[in-house]
């Protein structure tokens, strides 16, 4: 299973598929590909991933925004889409153009307690979102049941707030990977729901991805005491797209107090200091207008026997480190 996808910024490929030929794994024995939501840092290049796991069944959330359901529909009516879209959206247009022409299915839309896939001893199933969240993008199609009240705003849905948090088993070997999900007030939606999940009853987590780059957003302290493990190993990613990247220091260490095995996948990006004008001309010149400084890409390695006889292991590569 590939959850997510990103192209590394020197070979222009999809990082995923460059570890498993690393490994000596085909991607053809890829059987899931998940995108968790669709923000630029979790899905860039993922149709190219895809061409190369040919045979992998593609899983996205239910809880689209309007211009997603939008462009979906509009797809499987071959009809050519115009106006300008944002890149997430490219990127989503890109991968049901690639289903539609190689005639492999449709999504399998992901929705809190769905079984994603059984296997021998494994399991992969989606806690998230739930079914309030999937009403919320319903709700900005503009199918709902009734119109809100006068004056009550219906609320937006983020791609966040959609996001498709996983529990792997493999045996005894348990993950939770958060993926960008956030913590909300509404008991219905975000990690709150989560805990109500059906699907998380009985063992806990040895492993958990952190939601949101360790963001304080994201964190759920009942989500530590009820799914997890005590001191599970955590990794993350690092988000440098700030002016004070994630995870800050201050989110550093409430991880740090929550486990003893937290892990980051890429150190802190240098950002150059230029001036106004020299920002100017960069602006002018390219179509980002980055100033980003980044290293080699970074990755925790977690493996965890199925027996559950032992605790996973960790191997640090690249530009990764402790928390």
């Amino acid at each position: 299973m590939i959850v997510d996808s990103f192209l590394r910024p020197d070979t222009k490929k999809p990082v995923a598929i460059e570890y498993l030929e690393d490994l000596g794994v085909d991607p053809v024995a890829v059987k899931l590909a998940v995108a968790t939501h669709w923000d630029d840092d979790h899905i860039g290049g993922f149709a190219a991933m895809m061409r190369e796991a040919t045979a992998a069944e593609f899983v996205c959330s239910l809880g689209l925004r309007r211009q997603q359901w939008f462009t979906f529909a509009e797809r499987r009516q071959q009809r050519t889409l115009g106006g300008r879209f944002s890149s997430g959206v490219r990127e989503w247009i890109r991968v049901i153009d690639l289903l539609s022409d190689a005639g492999r299915a449709v999504p399998n839309w992901a929705i809190q307690d769905k079984l994603l896939r059984r296997t021998g001893r494994g399991e992969v199933w989606a806690l998230s979102p739930s079914n309030a969240t999937v009403d919320l993008g319903l709700a900005g199609l503009g199918i709902q049941p009734e119109d809100p009240a006068p004056g009550i705003p219906v609320c937006q849905l983020t791609p966040n707030s959609s996001s498709v948090v996983l529990r792997v088993n493999a045996g005894n070997a348990i993950a939770l990977l958060g993926a960008d999900l956030e913590r909300t007030d509404d008991g219905t939606r975000g990690w709150t729901a989560v805990l109500a999940s059906a699907a998380v009853k009985g063992s806990k987590a040895q492993t958990f991805k952190v939601p949101h780059h360790g963001s304080g957003g994201a964190d759920e302290p009942q989500v530590w005491e009820d799914l997890l493990v005590r001191d599970p190993v955590a990794p993350m990613t690092r988000f440098t797209k700030l002016a004070d990247p994630l995870p800050t220091p201050h989110d550093r260490a409430r991880i740090s107090a929550r486990t003893a095995r937290g892990y980051i996948a890429g150190r802190p990006a240098s950002r150059a200091r230029y001036t106004g004008v020299v920002r100017r001309m960069i602006g002018a010149a390219t179509r980002s207008g980055l100033d980003m400084l980044t290293g080699p890409v970074g990755a925790v390695r977690v493996r965890a026997p199925s027996n559950g006889q032992r605790e996973p292991t960790v191997e640090l590569i690249g530009d990764a480190e402790s928390v």
